[in-house]
């Protein structure tokens, strides 16, 4: 048999008793399951149902990395690198997070069985505990448990992609034609390596010139054939027609032969992969042992360890004996020379067969050329047979390779991601530097820094290992940034992400307990203000309401204890100089003995009366505040065309909701959010208003679909802004209203009220973004709003309990 000739597949299948019958064999139909969420949401107001507290309820402990120090270092470095890369924790932080989550679900199944509640959702924010439930009584055995009550139903998860099946195409992998529509017979080879048209850009894969010997006449698609162990075929599928413009088999200039050729991958849902089919290390299906990923391409040299993969032998290994090699020594099946062949050759000590024509050859995790020839006799190997390879590239610039053959096409690889050394969060870092991994260290490789506003930064000189990039010049702000290894102009590393800021001022707004910190946050306004709102700072929803009112008035909002104000917070009030003095909610909220403190105190300096504004419950509270600031009130009664409505069962969003309506002078009402309409009252209000924008805050947990439904069909133009838990929804509410010209930001924690309470007014005063985050760190996704408004000023509201030092620190999570 010719060493050379392509197998026909009945020769090549003959040993396995296999023979393919014309071009087309069979059409292989994949099921595709189709995922079908079905949710049935019932809005409606839950009964207030009076869990009783037991004693025995499981407690949820506090969870510290430094706890866990010792056991994270016995991690596997695998895990530490997967942590850091995929969610940006230490292994300390891992583990903490793993107990506290392990403890978590023995709470809430104590919730549930002990103490009786009807638990909505639950889920671990770090080393919190968060507990949906329906009622009050119910979050208050929550929080006696040790975690944090959330009124109302959990976000649903949303799969906002479609479902579909792919098909990988790995080098390595078998392939089948007929250039014969009516043969019983066809070809088949094996693909090299995957890569680019540099013109257009698409996927096409290199493989044996001689495997596409008259490829003008094929007919039809080639089809990828599905192996469940070399040389044993259990299905196609289809990747595309051969291109026109392949070299084939035949004399080359010089008397140098070119065998390569290349095939377009044009089959939708076929994802070229750039790695290499190990077949078990042997002669196992061909995904039974993980791929050797492609990380370049190379020259290569004697006594180097070559290793093929093809579909007929499958993984073998051996010795490079000689490179550049002019093979001239080809017979043709009868045995008799050709001496017109010849073909620039990488020699191992490997044995190939018929079939694997094409196939992928590497050294370490390079390509270094692709199956040629072998002196195997074409159905078995002995130990002294060789085979030849094409090689990819050579040192010798006179020799043909794929690379002299194709120009206009690129290798596609996977290159190692770049380490960064530069730490995180660093300030006012004039380079950001890193590591190159070894195999990246190429002049075809480049590490490419992307900032968070597209902006791009890279440094090509990454043969000695690093690289670094001038940032000296980035403007103030907080930043993020991804950084790459590039091979060429299509293939890219997975991302390694940083942070860090630039002239960014940190200052704390605070003082020894709620109470002081609203005096600090009042602090920041001018006396004599024109109005000044007292709520109380142990409950939020007479003030969620306050802060959009107040600065649409120019004035603070400050907290008062209900049951007797103390002489420093009366001593505030008056050094304020309120012009208007507003207690919101009724006794329950501020007593009759706290109210008379402010009226005495605020009258004896200034001669005015305090007043108060309350209702029968929080929403109508709400809108008799919006209805007081923006329609009766002698200063500016003239309505607002914008509204935002909020859930009033709960805090977070209306928080976030608080410095966006105050930079447009509107109110924020609160509603009922799990019921599936608001009251007449509402829409009056709001056409009372002028409102023509309403912005939802929330997602369905939080107001309802019915509620966005009502409003949508009163007023021209209703729209939703969510995230997929408070933070992102503070995030979103934030990026729909402020572009990127703030240099002031505030940041309150979200797991409590009254700070932001205080501050919802001064972001209002100052024109801000009031963001919510987490204790001991900025969430990611508000850093990247932080980052994309280029603020270089961060006001923290509240003590180191509330947010800790890390985030003065500009801690990303």
């Amino acid at each position: 048999m010719n060493a050379l000739r392509l197998a026909r597949v009945g020769e090549a299948f003959a040993d396995e008793g296999i023979f393919l019958v014309g071009r087309r064999l069979f059409t292989s139909a994949v099921a595709v399951a189709t995922l079908v969420v079905s949710a049935a949401l019932v809005p409606g107001v839950i009964a207030n149902a009076a869990p009783v507290t037991d004693p025995d309820v499981e407690q949820m402990d506090e969870y510290s990395p430094a706890m866990f120090a010792q056991q994270a270092a016995q991690l596997p470095a695998e895990l530490i690198e997967a942590l850091d890369r995929d969610v940006d924790v230490t292994g300390a932080e891992y583990l903490a997070e793993a107990a506290a989550a392990t403890q978590a679900v023995l709470v809430v199944e104590s919730l549930e069985e002990d103490a009786g509640i009807d638990v909505l959702g639950s889920r671990m924010e770090g080393t919190e505990l968060v507990v949906n439930v329906g009622d009050e009584a119910a979050a208050a055995v929550v929080e006696d448990a040790g975690a944090t009550a959330e009124l109302g139903e959990p976000e649903p998860f949303v799969l906002d992609k479609p479902i579909r099946t792919t098909t990988d195409l790995w080098d390595g992998q078998a392939y089948y034609w007929s250039d014969d529509p009516l043969d019983q017979s066809g070809y088949v080879c094996t693909t090299g390596f995957q890569g680019f048209n540099d013109t257009t850009g698409d996927p096409e894969f290199v493989t044996a010139g001689h495997c596409l010997e008259g490829a003008e006449g094929i007919v039809g698609p080639v089809s990828a054939l599905v192996l469940s162990a070399p040389n044993t075929v259990t299905g196609f599928f289809d990747i595309g027609a051969p291109l026109v413009s392949t070299r084939k088999w035949g004399t080359g200039a010089g008397n140098v032969n070119y065998d390569v050729s290349r095939i377009a991958v044009t089959e939708a849902g076929v994802t070229p992969q750039p790695g290499v089919l190990t077949w078990g290390y042997g002669a196992g299906a061909p995904g039974a042992t993980p791929r050797t990923y492609i990380t370049g391409q190379t020259a290569t040299i004697v006594g180097a360890t070559l290793c093929a993969s093809g579909m007929r032998t499958g993984w073998r290994c051996g010795p490079i004996l000689e490179v550049d090699y002019d093979a001239n020594s080809f017979v043709d099946e009868n045995g008799d020379p050709l001496p017109d062949l010849h073909v620039n050759s990488i020699v191992a000590q490997v044995c190939t067969l018929p079939g694997d024509s094409g196939g992928s050859a590497i050294v370490g995790t390079n390509a270094v050329g692709i199956t040629s020839w072998s002196t195997a006799d074409g159905a078995s190997c002995q130990s002294t047979d060789v085979a030849g390879f094409f090689p990819m590239v050579s040192t010798d610039g006179a020799k043909a390779t794929v690379a002299t053959a194709y120009t206009d096409w690129e290798l596609e690889v996977r290159p190692e991601t770049p380490g960064i050394t530069t730490a995180q969060g660093a300030v006012n870092p004039t380079t950001l530097t890193g590591t190159v991994p070894l195999s990246a260290r190429t002049a075809t490789n480049s590490v490419i820094v992307t900032f968070e506003d597209g902006s791009i930064l890279s440094d090509s000189s990454v043969t000695s290992g690093t690289w670094s990039v001038d940032v000296s010049s980035v403007a103030a702000g907080l930043h993020t940034f991804t950084a790459v290894t590039q091979y060429g102009a299509n293939s890219f590393s997975s991302p390694a992400n940083g942070y860090f800021s630039k002239g960014v001022t940190v200052a704390r707004l605070t003082g020894t307990d709620r109470w002081g910190t609203s005096i600090d946050i009042a602090q920041e306004f001018t006396a004599p203000v024109p109005v000044l709102y007292l709520t109380t700072g142990l409950n939020y929803p007479d003030a969620l309401s306050s802060g959009p009112a107040a600065a649409h008035l120019g004035g603070p909002v400050m907290l008062v204890q209900p049951s007797g104000v103390s002489q420093v917070v009366l001593d505030q009030i008056v050094a304020l100089q309120p012009e208007r003095v507003i207690v919101l909610g009724g006794e329950n909220s501020v007593s009759a003995t706290s109210f008379a403190q402010i009226d005495e105190a605020v009258f004896d300096a200034t001669g005015v009366n305090a007043e108060r504004i309350t209702g029968p419950d929080r929403f109508a509270t709400s809108r008799a505040i919006a209805r007081d600031a923006f329609l009766d009130s002698d200063t500016d009664p003239g309505g607002s065309t914008v509204a935002y409505i909020s859930n009033g069962l709960n805090f977070p969003d209306a928080l976030s909701a608080g410095g966006a309506a105050a930079s447009v002078d509107a109110p924020v009402i609160l509603v009922n959010g799990p019921a599936s309409t608001v009251p007449t009252e509402t829409i009056d209000l709001l056409t009372d208003l002028g409102v023509t924008e309403i912005v939802v805050t929330g997602g369905t947990n939080s107001v309802s679909a019915g509620i966005f439904a009502q409003l949508d069909a009163e007023f021209s133009t209703v729209i939703r802004q969510t995230g997929a838990d408070r933070f992102g929804t503070s995030a979103a509410v934030n990026a729909y209203r402020f572009s990127p010209t703030e240099t002031r930001a505030l940041l309150a924690t979200g797991t409590n009220y009254p700070d932001a309470l205080a501050g919802s007014a001064l972001a209002g005063e100052w024109g801000a973004p009031l963001y919510i985050t987490v204790q001991n760190c900025i969430r990611a996704e508000i850093y990247a709003e932080l980052a994309r408004l280029k603020v270089t000023e961060v006001s923290l509201l509240g003590n180191t309990p509330s947010l800790s030092a890390e985030v003065a620190a500009l801690k990303r999570c």
